[in-house]
C-alpha cells in the first residue's frame, strides 16, 4: 500500500472504520462515504483502490446492510482487519452544560450504564 492508494469507508473521518483503514494501511488515503452503497460504488467505479467495510460486530451480530449489497456489488472480500472498540459513555457523568446527552444508539445499547444495566434509548446522562 503506497500513500498514493485510496480507500473508501463509510462514515465521516474518525469513523470505527476510518481507524480500521488507517490501522490496515498507514499512510493512505481515506476517503468517507456517506453510505455503505457510496463506498462500494467509489470502490467499483475505480475512485479508489480498495475500502474497509465491517461486515460483523462482536457484540451486535452481522452489519446486515452490507451482507444485502454485498452480493449483487460486483466487488469481492480480499483481506480482513479486526479493531477492538471500547464504549464507556457517560458512565455517570453530569454536566450542567449537556443535560441530556445523545448519539448512535447502537453503541448506547452496549454500554452499561450507571446503574450497570444496558441503555436501550439514545440518552445517557439526564
Amino acid at each position: 500500500m503506497t500513500a498514493q492508494q485510496r480507500i473508501a469507508f463509510q462514515g465521516m473521518y474518525g469513523a470505527y472504520s476510518d481507524q480500521a483503514a488507517r490501522r490496515a494501511f498507514p499512510g493512505a488515503t481515506t476517503v468517507p462515504c456517506r453510505t455503505f452503497e457510496g463506498a462500494f460504488g467509489a470502490l467499483r467505479d475505480g475512485d479508489v483502490e480498495l475500502a474497509v467495510i465491517p461486515i460483523d460486530n462482536t457484540l451486535a451480530g452481522r452489519v446486515a446492510d452490507v451482507h444485502h449489497i454485498l452480493p449483487d456489488s460486483r466487488v469481492h472480500i480480499v483481506g480482513e482487519t479486526f479493531l477492538r472498540i471500547n464504549h464507556a459513555p457517560c458512565r455517570g457523568a453530569r454536566n450542567p452544560k449537556f443535560p441530556n446527552l445523545q448519539g448512535n444508539p447502537k453503541p448506547m445499547w452496549h454500554a452499561p450504564g450507571p446503574s450497570g444495566r444496558k441503555i436501550s434509548s439514545g440518552k445517557l446522562c439526564r
